[in-house]
């Protein structure tokens, strides 16, 4: 994952990428009594790209497999020639 994200962030100026990893337990009480414990763990990753007119796409994936993060990076690209204007921070 790692080396894609550099890449990317290397290739294209106007990029922005969020990763969110969560773990965590999720219970469950039924009649007030616990009836469930499971521990879960979520992650995802979401671009911003921003085109040279200003306008920007957003894209997400759950997977931080490299197909899955170029096919993201592939989609918010596109997805900014029908955006609106932005700018990075």
């Amino acid at each position: 994952m790692k080396e894609i994200l550099e890449a990317l962030l290397k290739k294209e100026k106007g990029i922005e990428v969020w990763i969110e990893i969560e773990d965590g337990i999720e219970l469950e009480k039924r009649d007030r009594k616990l009836f469930l414990k499971e521990n879960y763990s979520d992650q995802s990753l979401t671009i911003r790209y921003v085109n040279k007119e200003g306008k920007g796409g957003l894209s997400y994936t759950t997977s931080l497999e490299t197909e899955a993060i170029e096919e993201a990076y592939l989609k918010a690209k596109v997805l900014s020639s029908y955006g609106v204007p932005v700018c990075l921070p």
